[in-house]
């Protein structure tokens, strides 16, 4: 999966988790949460990729969730010419 979309803010992310209901939570639950404080699309885009039934335990939980997937989002972006460049030096 490519995902070309800008990825949020981690501070939209931070705020999110502290305005979320309490926890545990699903991600569709979050994801309500967001859209009723108007986070912008970049952040609704983001917690579409979790299935709306997938629970988060903590606060804590969520934010580990969310940096995992922005990991791997970032690992599977494809290489810039700077780095492609870089490589043959």
């Amino acid at each position: 999966m490519v995902y070309n979309n800008p990825l949020p803010r981690i501070d939209n992310i931070l705020w999110l988790a502290r305005l979320s209901l309490p926890f545990p939570a699903t991600a569709g639950d979050i994801y309500e949460v967001a859209e009723m404080w108007r986070f912008n699309k970049s952040t609704l885009d983001f917690l579409r990729l979790f299935p709306t039934d997938e629970v988060f335990t903590s606060r804590e939980n969520f934010l580990r969730r969310c940096e995992e997937l922005e990991l791997l989002l970032r690992e599977e972006r494809p290489a810039t010419i700077d780095t492609i460049l870089s490589l043959q030096d």
